[in-house]
């Protein structure tokens, strides 16, 4: 039994040597130092690679300083004048159509707006609203109903309509 415990702590120190040998050589070694290359190498490579860096790092600057930069809507750009009339319930568009009036003549958004052409363009919006809201059905809950033109209905719907309003009689 001696010679195996013998054995065993021969071989135990093998190991343990390797293994403080292997600790010894990680430690050395820098992170992202490869195996068998010296610092100097190593040293060298790094700064190859930061030189690169930097390089291309200078033409991206150069190529970003190049490309237009995106111009604002106009929405984002909202003036005091534009925000009133908002408030007053004038469309994008008739806002646009007085600003461009407005540069035109040289005077305020607010004159602008009174405009024939803009008055006109806010006159047709409101009949077509005004037709719009006119052609809507009635509500259920009226028992106002609306029906179609006795000429354009077929046989079904006419007989329908007629046996309803005799019911009513």
């Amino acid at each position: 039994m001696t010679e195996e415990n013998f054995e065993e702590t021969q071989t135990e120190e093998t190991t343990s040597e390797e293994t403080s040998t292997e600790a010894e050589q990680t430690e050395t070694l820098l992170p992202g130092q490869e195996e068998g290359e010296s610092l100097e190498e190593f040293a060298t490579r790094i700064s190859t690679e930061k030189a690169d860096l930097e390089e291309k790092n200078k033409q991206l600057f150069a190529r970003a300083k190049k490309v237009p930069k995106k111009v604002e809507s106009s929405n984002s750009n909202l003036t005091r004048e534009e925000a009133i009339l908002y408030a007053k319930g004038y469309t994008d568009e008739e806002i646009a159509k007085a600003n461009k009036i407005a540069k035109v003549d040289e005077v305020s958004v607010l004159v602008a707006i009174e405009d024939d052409i803009v008055k006109n363009m806010i006159q047709t919006r409101l009949a077509k609203e005004r037709s719009d809201k006119a052609s809507l059905g009635a509500s259920g809950g009226s028992g106002v109903k609306t029906t179609k033109n006795v000429g354009e209905m077929t046989t079904e719907e006419h007989a329908k309509l007629f046996h309803e309003t005799m019911s009513k009689v």
